[in-house]
């Protein structure tokens, strides 16, 4: 009886000792990314790419950013043993300059079940990031220019959404990346072609505007 609850005992012991091993763990490149200096209403944004370095596949369950200016995204199938996944943080600096450190907590089924990524920068205006480029960057740097800056729709009934559509070129020595378009109300809506815009070349913006609102 005693060699047979021995057995038994060193079983279940195996068992628990093989189930605690038995899990996926998640291994990051690093956890900490650090943008730099970022123009103001860029949509500054980093992957943190991690492998999974256990003995079973990962699910993350979810990502939590800690302010609303930060966007996650991740991952959302299984990640099996040996095979890299990524967490997105996508932080929006619109009307949020100056220096940012922002974070986003990955929680998982690995064998340590929630981990935090940090992201940082500074965000400078128009007039900081001009002031911060040396001569050679400034001759070397890609510059917008529009065929056009307004466009009159003359007299609208209510209901119409008409629309215009303004050229952009770059004439610069670098890729132009156009970042947010805002506008005071939200009466007006646009299209933009994809980025980004290569020496030389042309895109197109079209904005349009919902009339009923300004009909009143």
């Amino acid at each position: 009886m005693k060699n047979r609850a021995s057995l038994l005992f060193a079983l279940v012991l195996m068992l628990f000792c093989f189930s605690a091993q038995a899990q996926g763990v998640m291994t990051f490149e690093k956890e900490q990314h650090d943008f730099g200096n970022v123009p103001e209403g860029t949509m500054a944004t980093h992957e943190f790419k991690f492998k999974n370095t256990g003995n079973q596949p990962i699910i993350i369950a979810t990502v939590q950013a800690s302010c609303g200016c930060t966007t996650p995204d991740w991952t959302k199938t299984p990640v099996l043993p040996g095979k890299t996944g990524m967490v997105k943080a996508v932080y929006s600096s619109a009307g949020r300059p100056g220096v940012f450190n922002k974070t986003v907590t990955v929680t998982s089924n690995a064998a340590t079940p929630s981990t935090t990524l940090t992201i940082k920068g500074t965000v400078l205006g128009p007039e900081e990031i001009k002031a911060s480029l040396t001569p050679a960057q400034k001759a070397m740097a890609p510059r917008l220019v529009l065929d056009r800056t307004a466009h009159d729709f003359g007299k609208m009934e209510a209901g119409q959404q008409p629309s215009a559509r303004f050229t952009v070129k770059n004439t610069g020595k670098q890729d132009l990346l156009l970042g947010m378009i805002t506008s005071p109300c939200n009466c007006v809506g646009y299209k933009k072609a994809p980025n980004p815009l290569s020496r030389a070349k042309a895109l197109w913006w079209r904005f349009s505007t919902r009339s009923a609102r300004l009909a009143k």
